[in-house]
């Protein structure tokens, strides 16, 4: 009788199990970790014209983290002939006004949108990959506090998005048909 209560404790804890991991699995949710980029982005050229350091540094970063190595054009030890060329284009902010001061009319809060688009190219020029865009968005807010405290808060905003577009530009990589 024991064996009975608990294979039927257990049968119930296997359906509890598996009736939240399909409520999980059917919110579209899914872990997200490093995806392995495809062999031939492994060493690439950096072209970048973000127009940002911090872009450009965290981009740096991710791809180191990826695995790829990045060789410089001119590199005269590296053989460039196969190697493929990542290319930046300039990062552009878009702002739309989300709230007001019902007094002053003043804007209390906006969303920024930081875009850009890239694509990998061969020795010769041509694309490979690409045009790709990509974009991040986030909701600013104080934007009626005193001047400095407003401009202090943007520019630390501006580099966690730039920070997470250089990410999204590293895992939209992993996608790419190379």
């Amino acid at each position: 009788m024991r064996t009975f209560n608990w294979l039927a404790m257990n049968g119930k804890f296997t359906i509890l199990v598996a009736l939240v991991a399909l409520t999980v699995s059917a919110c579209g949710f899914h872990l997200r970790g490093q995806t392995p980029l495809p062999e031939r982005v492994k060493t690439l050229i950096l072209t970048s014209q973000s127009g940002s350091a911090n872009f450009d540094r965290t981009l740096r970063s991710e791809l180191a983290k990826a695995g790829v190595t990045l060789v410089s054009k001119d590199d005269t030890s590296a053989d460039l002939k196969d190697i493929l060329e990542l290319k930046v284009n300039t990062l552009a902010s878009s702002d739309t006004v989300l709230a007001r001061n019902s007094t002053t009319n003043d804007v209390t809060q906006i969303q920024r949108i930081l875009s850009s688009s890239y694509f990998i190219r061969n020795e010769s020029g041509q694309s490979l990959y690409g045009p790709r865009n990509i974009e991040t968005s986030s909701v600013l807010t104080n934007q009626d506090a005193e001047e400095s405290t407003k401009s202090a808060y943007n520019i630390q905003e501006m580099e966690r998005l730039s920070e997470q577009l250089a990410k999204q530009l590293v895992y939209d990589l992993a996608y790419a048909p190379l």
